[in-house]
Protein backbone atom coordinates (compact mmCIF):
# COMPACT_ATOMS: atom_id res chain seq x y z
CA UNK A 1 0.00 0.00 0.00
CA UNK A 2 1.71 3.47 -0.87
CA UNK A 3 2.16 5.95 1.37
CA UNK A 4 2.82 10.02 0.81
CA UNK A 5 5.70 11.23 1.00
CA UNK A 6 4.02 13.30 4.00
CA UNK A 7 3.00 10.14 5.89
CA UNK A 8 6.60 8.38 5.56
CA UNK A 9 7.74 11.95 7.25
CA UNK A 10 5.75 11.68 10.11
CA UNK A 11 6.49 8.11 10.62
CA UNK A 12 10.07 8.53 10.22
CA UNK A 13 10.76 11.68 12.35
CA UNK A 14 7.87 10.84 15.23
CA UNK A 15 5.80 13.77 16.47
CA UNK A 16 5.40 12.78 19.74
CA UNK A 17 6.49 15.72 21.14
CA UNK A 18 6.65 14.51 24.99
CA UNK A 19 8.77 11.38 23.79
CA UNK A 20 11.29 13.52 21.45
CA UNK A 21 11.79 15.81 24.45
CA UNK A 22 12.52 12.95 27.12
CA UNK A 23 15.10 11.46 23.73
CA UNK A 24 16.76 14.72 23.93
CA UNK A 25 17.00 14.51 27.64
CA UNK A 26 18.58 11.31 27.19
CA UNK A 27 21.63 12.30 25.41
CA UNK A 28 20.26 11.65 21.89
CA UNK A 29 20.01 14.36 18.94
CA UNK A 30 16.48 13.72 17.30
CA UNK A 31 17.21 17.23 15.28
CA UNK A 32 20.16 16.02 13.31
CA UNK A 33 18.11 12.83 12.88
CA UNK A 34 15.66 14.80 11.52
CA UNK A 35 17.61 16.79 9.49
CA UNK A 36 19.66 13.78 7.81
CA UNK A 37 15.67 11.46 7.54
CA UNK A 38 14.47 14.83 5.31
CA UNK A 39 17.58 14.70 2.96
CA UNK A 40 17.08 10.94 2.63
CA UNK A 41 13.35 11.46 2.03
CA UNK A 42 13.62 14.52 -0.30
CA UNK A 43 15.31 12.34 -3.01
CA UNK A 44 12.75 8.87 -2.39
CA UNK A 45 10.80 8.12 -5.07
CA UNK A 46 7.93 6.05 -4.03
CA UNK A 47 7.24 4.16 -7.51
CA UNK A 48 10.62 2.75 -8.00
CA UNK A 49 11.57 2.54 -4.02
CA UNK A 50 15.01 4.11 -5.07
CA UNK A 51 16.55 7.30 -4.39
CA UNK A 52 16.27 9.94 -6.84
CA UNK A 53 19.29 10.87 -8.87
CA UNK A 54 19.94 14.76 -9.82
CA UNK A 55 20.28 15.24 -13.26
CA UNK A 56 24.18 14.84 -13.35
CA UNK A 57 23.33 11.07 -13.23
CA UNK A 58 24.79 9.76 -15.86
CA UNK A 59 28.18 10.91 -14.71
CA UNK A 60 27.04 9.15 -11.58
CA UNK A 61 27.17 12.08 -9.23
CA UNK A 62 24.46 13.99 -7.18
CA UNK A 63 24.56 17.25 -6.28
CA UNK A 64 23.35 17.21 -2.77
CA UNK A 65 25.22 13.63 -2.19
CA UNK A 66 28.36 16.05 -2.17
CA UNK A 67 26.81 18.76 0.18
CA UNK A 68 25.64 15.92 2.59
CA UNK A 69 28.07 13.26 1.62
CA UNK A 70 25.35 10.90 1.74
CA UNK A 71 25.44 8.52 -1.43
CA UNK A 72 21.92 7.40 -2.52
CA UNK A 73 22.90 6.04 -5.22
CA UNK A 74 23.64 2.33 -3.33
CA UNK A 75 21.70 -0.33 -3.73
CA UNK A 76 20.40 -1.85 -0.24
CA UNK A 77 18.78 -5.51 -0.07
CA UNK A 78 17.21 -6.50 2.59
CA UNK A 79 17.48 -10.29 3.82
CA UNK A 80 15.36 -12.08 6.12
CA UNK A 81 16.84 -15.35 7.50
CA UNK A 82 14.11 -17.83 7.99
CA UNK A 83 15.44 -21.20 8.87
CA UNK A 84 13.22 -23.87 9.51
CA UNK A 85 15.21 -25.41 12.60
CA UNK A 86 14.70 -23.89 15.89
CA UNK A 87 16.24 -25.55 19.18
CA UNK A 88 13.43 -24.43 21.42
CA UNK A 89 10.43 -23.73 18.56
CA UNK A 90 10.83 -25.97 15.24
CA UNK A 91 9.43 -24.38 12.01
CA UNK A 92 9.07 -21.30 14.33
CA UNK A 93 9.25 -19.14 10.75
CA UNK A 94 5.81 -20.80 9.73
CA UNK A 95 3.72 -20.91 13.13
CA UNK A 96 0.91 -18.74 12.90
CA UNK A 97 0.37 -15.78 14.23
CA UNK A 98 -3.63 -14.59 13.57
CA UNK A 99 -3.91 -16.79 10.07
CA UNK A 100 -0.63 -15.74 8.75
CA UNK A 101 2.71 -17.32 8.88
CA UNK A 102 5.09 -15.40 11.25
CA UNK A 103 7.34 -15.13 8.58
CA UNK A 104 4.64 -13.12 6.32
CA UNK A 105 4.45 -11.09 9.18
CA UNK A 106 8.11 -10.12 8.83
CA UNK A 107 8.12 -9.87 5.41
CA UNK A 108 5.43 -7.48 4.59
CA UNK A 109 6.60 -5.15 7.64
CA UNK A 110 9.79 -5.06 6.15
CA UNK A 111 8.08 -4.39 2.79
CA UNK A 112 7.17 -1.09 3.73
CA UNK A 113 10.69 0.63 5.23
CA UNK A 114 11.02 3.09 2.39
CA UNK A 115 15.21 2.31 1.99
CA UNK A 116 15.17 -0.88 0.66
CA UNK A 117 15.38 -1.80 -3.15
CA UNK A 118 14.69 -5.64 -3.02
CA UNK A 119 13.31 -7.85 0.06
CA UNK A 120 14.17 -12.20 -0.15
CA UNK A 121 13.55 -14.44 2.62
CA UNK A 122 16.81 -17.06 2.79
CA UNK A 123 15.81 -20.62 3.34
CA UNK A 124 17.30 -24.02 4.34
CA UNK A 125 13.97 -26.04 4.12
CA UNK A 126 11.45 -26.36 1.33
CA UNK A 127 8.82 -25.92 3.47
CA UNK A 128 9.42 -22.37 3.95
CA UNK A 129 10.44 -21.81 0.62
CA UNK A 130 6.93 -22.78 -0.33
CA UNK A 131 5.10 -21.06 2.19
CA UNK A 132 7.25 -17.75 1.11
CA UNK A 133 5.91 -18.12 -2.52
CA UNK A 134 2.53 -18.61 -1.69
CA UNK A 135 1.80 -15.18 -0.59
CA UNK A 136 4.36 -13.36 -3.06
CA UNK A 137 7.17 -13.45 -1.60
CA UNK A 138 10.40 -13.99 -2.57
CA UNK A 139 12.43 -16.58 -1.03
CA UNK A 140 16.28 -17.82 -1.91
CA UNK A 141 17.55 -21.26 -0.65
CA UNK A 142 20.81 -21.34 1.02
CA UNK A 143 23.07 -24.13 2.76
CA UNK A 144 21.84 -25.69 5.75
CA UNK A 145 25.74 -25.67 7.26
CA UNK A 146 25.84 -22.37 8.44
CA UNK A 147 26.52 -21.68 11.75
CA UNK A 148 24.34 -18.15 12.26
CA UNK A 149 21.77 -16.20 10.69
CA UNK A 150 24.35 -13.62 9.33
CA UNK A 151 26.10 -16.23 7.36
CA UNK A 152 23.42 -17.18 5.40
CA UNK A 153 22.70 -13.67 4.89
CA UNK A 154 25.98 -13.43 3.15
CA UNK A 155 25.50 -16.46 0.53
CA UNK A 156 21.98 -14.41 -0.38
CA UNK A 157 24.37 -11.18 -0.62
CA UNK A 158 26.75 -13.14 -2.44
CA UNK A 159 24.38 -13.36 -5.79
CA UNK A 160 23.27 -9.99 -5.43
CA UNK A 161 24.27 -6.48 -6.99
CA UNK A 162 23.22 -4.40 -3.45
CA UNK A 163 26.40 -2.95 -1.59
CA UNK A 164 24.24 -2.44 1.58
CA UNK A 165 22.68 -5.44 3.32
CA UNK A 166 20.11 -5.70 6.01
CA UNK A 167 19.73 -9.09 8.32
CA UNK A 168 15.77 -8.75 9.45
CA UNK A 169 15.58 -11.01 11.82
CA UNK A 170 12.88 -13.56 11.12
CA UNK A 171 11.42 -13.95 14.44
CA UNK A 172 10.29 -10.58 15.66
CA UNK A 173 7.14 -10.34 13.73
CA UNK A 174 6.36 -6.54 14.89
CA UNK A 175 9.74 -5.17 13.78
CA UNK A 176 9.00 -1.36 12.58
CA UNK A 177 9.90 -0.45 8.69
CA UNK A 178 10.79 2.56 9.91
CA UNK A 179 13.45 1.07 12.43
CA UNK A 180 14.98 -0.79 9.36
CA UNK A 181 15.30 2.58 7.43
CA UNK A 182 17.11 4.50 10.80
CA UNK A 183 19.29 1.76 10.71
CA UNK A 184 20.16 1.62 6.43
CA UNK A 185 20.55 5.41 7.00
CA UNK A 186 23.45 5.24 9.00
CA UNK A 187 25.51 3.78 6.58
CA UNK A 188 24.29 6.04 3.99
CA UNK A 189 24.97 8.92 6.22
CA UNK A 190 28.94 7.80 7.06
CA UNK A 191 30.42 5.74 4.04
CA UNK A 192 33.76 5.17 6.69
CA UNK A 193 31.12 2.92 8.95
CA UNK A 194 31.20 -0.61 8.36
CA UNK A 195 28.08 -1.91 9.98
CA UNK A 196 25.60 -0.27 12.02
CA UNK A 197 22.49 -1.69 14.64
CA UNK A 198 19.76 -0.38 16.82
CA UNK A 199 18.96 0.33 20.60
CA UNK A 200 16.29 1.02 22.87
CA UNK A 201 16.49 2.51 26.26
CA UNK A 202 15.80 0.20 29.39
CA UNK A 203 14.76 0.10 32.49
CA UNK A 204 17.37 -0.96 35.74
CA UNK A 205 14.98 -3.95 36.56
CA UNK A 206 15.32 -5.48 32.60
CA UNK A 207 19.51 -5.49 33.16
CA UNK A 208 19.46 -9.12 35.04
CA UNK A 209 17.88 -10.56 32.48
CA UNK A 210 19.93 -12.64 29.92
CA UNK A 211 17.34 -13.12 27.41
CA UNK A 212 18.00 -8.84 26.78
CA UNK A 213 20.94 -8.26 25.32
CA UNK A 214 22.77 -5.33 27.20
CA UNK A 215 24.73 -2.50 25.07
CA UNK A 216 27.30 -0.15 25.94
CA UNK A 217 28.32 3.04 23.79
CA UNK A 218 31.18 5.21 23.71
CA UNK A 219 30.92 8.64 23.26
CA UNK A 220 30.67 8.43 19.42
CA UNK A 221 28.14 6.51 19.14
CA UNK A 222 29.64 2.97 18.80
CA UNK A 223 29.32 -0.51 20.59
CA UNK A 224 32.15 -0.99 23.26
CA UNK A 225 30.71 -3.90 24.08
CA UNK A 226 27.33 -6.12 24.45
CA UNK A 227 26.50 -8.86 26.86
CA UNK A 228 23.83 -10.92 28.38
CA UNK A 229 24.98 -9.64 32.06
CA UNK A 230 23.75 -6.55 33.51
CA UNK A 231 26.19 -3.58 31.84
CA UNK A 232 26.30 -1.17 32.64
CA UNK A 233 26.23 -1.89 36.83
CA UNK A 234 24.24 1.12 38.56
CA UNK A 235 27.12 1.71 41.15
CA UNK A 236 26.20 4.72 40.73
CA UNK A 237 23.04 6.18 39.08
CA UNK A 238 23.80 9.59 38.22
CA UNK A 239 24.29 9.01 34.92
CA UNK A 240 22.83 6.07 34.42
CA UNK A 241 21.70 4.30 30.90
CA UNK A 242 20.99 1.26 29.52
CA UNK A 243 20.10 0.01 26.71
CA UNK A 244 18.69 -3.28 24.76
CA UNK A 245 20.14 -4.59 21.46
CA UNK A 246 17.33 -4.85 19.04
CA UNK A 247 18.28 -7.51 16.43
CA UNK A 248 18.57 -5.64 13.30
CA UNK A 249 22.07 -5.57 11.47
CA UNK A 250 23.18 -3.25 8.24
CA UNK A 251 26.44 -4.03 7.02
CA UNK A 252 28.42 -3.14 3.60
CA UNK A 253 28.45 -6.02 1.91
CA UNK A 254 32.76 -5.72 1.53
CA UNK A 255 32.35 -6.02 5.42
CA UNK A 256 29.82 -8.62 5.84
CA UNK A 257 31.95 -11.05 3.76
CA UNK A 258 34.69 -10.43 5.93
CA UNK A 259 32.50 -10.68 8.97
CA UNK A 260 31.93 -14.58 6.95
CA UNK A 261 35.34 -15.00 7.13
CA UNK A 262 36.70 -13.83 10.81
CA UNK A 263 34.38 -16.80 12.29
CA UNK A 264 33.36 -17.79 15.94
CA UNK A 265 35.63 -15.50 17.99
CA UNK A 266 35.93 -16.42 21.97
CA UNK A 267 33.45 -13.91 23.15
CA UNK A 268 30.99 -14.79 20.59
CA UNK A 269 31.58 -18.24 21.72
CA UNK A 270 31.69 -17.38 25.21
CA UNK A 271 27.68 -14.76 25.18
CA UNK A 272 26.51 -16.08 22.33
CA UNK A 273 26.46 -13.29 20.70
CA UNK A 274 27.87 -13.05 17.05
CA UNK A 275 28.17 -8.78 17.01
CA UNK A 276 31.17 -9.59 19.49
CA UNK A 277 33.64 -11.21 16.90
CA UNK A 278 33.20 -7.56 15.21
CA UNK A 279 34.61 -6.13 18.78
CA UNK A 280 36.88 -8.80 19.32
CA UNK A 281 38.47 -8.44 16.31
CA UNK A 282 39.21 -4.47 16.35
CA UNK A 283 35.78 -3.30 14.36
CA UNK A 284 33.74 -0.70 14.61
CA UNK A 285 29.89 -0.81 15.11
CA UNK A 286 27.38 2.21 14.89
CA UNK A 287 24.59 2.15 17.25
CA UNK A 288 21.71 4.33 17.40
CA UNK A 289 19.16 4.31 20.03
CA UNK A 290 16.02 4.31 18.02
CA UNK A 291 13.23 7.12 18.40
CA UNK A 292 10.33 4.34 18.09
CA UNK A 293 8.69 2.70 20.94
CA UNK A 294 9.46 -1.12 20.18
CA UNK A 295 8.82 -4.11 22.29
CA UNK A 296 11.53 -6.13 20.99
CA UNK A 297 9.36 -9.41 21.13
CA UNK A 298 11.36 -12.06 19.79
CA UNK A 299 9.42 -15.40 19.29
CA UNK A 300 11.87 -18.34 20.96
CA UNK A 301 9.40 -20.60 22.70
CA UNK A 302 5.74 -21.66 22.80
CA UNK A 303 4.48 -18.79 25.32
CA UNK A 304 6.64 -16.26 23.24
CA UNK A 305 4.02 -17.44 20.30
CA UNK A 306 1.26 -17.37 22.57
CA UNK A 307 2.32 -13.42 24.31
CA UNK A 308 2.59 -12.30 19.83
CA UNK A 309 -0.61 -13.81 19.03
CA UNK A 310 -2.43 -11.81 21.85
CA UNK A 311 -0.46 -8.55 20.86
CA UNK A 312 -1.80 -9.17 17.07
CA UNK A 313 -5.58 -9.97 18.37
CA UNK A 314 -4.92 -6.21 20.60
CA UNK A 315 -3.55 -4.67 17.57
CA UNK A 316 -6.66 -6.37 15.18
CA UNK A 317 -9.04 -5.02 17.59
CA UNK A 318 -7.31 -1.48 17.79
CA UNK A 319 -7.78 -1.71 13.89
Amino acid sequence: MKRSKLHILRGFLGFDQSFLASHNRAGNHSTNDRSRAVELLETYDPRTKRRKMSSESNQGTCIQCQATSIDRSLMVLGVIPGRYGSTRLEGKVLALIGEKPMIQHVYERAGKSTLLDDLVVAVDDERVLRAVQSFGGKAVMTSASHTCGTERVEEVARRSKAEIIVNIQGDEPFIKPEMIDETVSLLLEDPSVPMATLLRQIKEEELKSPGIVKAVLDANGFALYFSRAPIPYPKNKRYFQAYEHLGIYCFRKDFLSEFVKLGVSPLEDTEGLEMLRVLEKGYKIKAKVTMYEYNALSVDTKEDLETANRVYGHMMAKG
